[in-house]
């Protein structure tokens, strides 16, 4: 079974360290933890990363639009790759890059 994970954010520099882009966080982090490579992806405008979690295979997502424009580029992306499952995630008002950072006390889903 083949899982579409979003990470939602706003792409440049400009955002890089705000809330919005909690969900690149996410996303980096996985990859990060499980071996992924983002490679652009212009037919879905956005990058992606393959991993597998268990016997998963997971696809994860950041759209290169901005949030209130990810819409067609998610809809893009899970039909191009025949997802079975869409996860989202997307920032909070207290969100921040050390909140999606691995601790010895929590976990990225779960901070200390």
């Amino acid at each position: 079974m083949k899982y579409l994970i979003v990470g939602l954010g706003n792409p440049g520099p400009k955002y890089e360290e705000t809330r919005h882009n909690a969900g690149f966080w996410f996303v980096d982090l996985l990859a990060g933890c499980y071996g992924g490579n983002f490679r652009s992806e212009t037919r879905f405008h956005g990058q992606l990363a393959n991993i597998r979690l268990g016997a998963s295979e997971c696809c994860l997502f950041k759209p290169s639009t901005f949030m209130n424009r990810s819409g067609s580029a998610i809809r893009a992306a899970a039909a191009g790759l025949s997802a079975a499952s869409l996860f989202r995630i997307s920032g909070s008002r207290t969100a921040s890059p050390a909140a999606a950072s691995p601790s010895r006390t929590g976990s990225p889903a779960r901070p200390a």
